[in-house]
């Protein structure tokens, strides 16, 4: 299942741009669909490895995109006033 290791590309990258001290809330990703990736094998490996990395609360919104060739980070929304 490839998709964890897209998941885990994801979650890098991620921490990379989230400013320190802040909570990533929500992430957005566009699935290409010539890119390979399943939707529902993406979600899956998200909810296991979410955890160790951005804690439970992060929520992964997926959109399709059939004629797209990539997977695309669209946006990270984060909470500058973590619990």
């Amino acid at each position: 299942m490839h998709e964890a290791s897209l998941v885990e590309s994801v979650l890098v990258r991620v921490a990379q741009l989230t400013p320190a001290g802040s909570r990533v809330v929500k992430i957005r990703l566009r699935v290409g669909g010539m890119s390979g990736a399943n939707p529902d094998a993406l979600q899956f490996a998200f909810e296991a490895l979410r955890g160790d990395a951005l804690g439970e609360q992060a929520e992964l919104l997926i959109e399709s995109d059939p004629d797209g060739a990539e997977l695309d980070l669209v946006e990270i929304e984060v909470d500058d006033a973590p619990d």
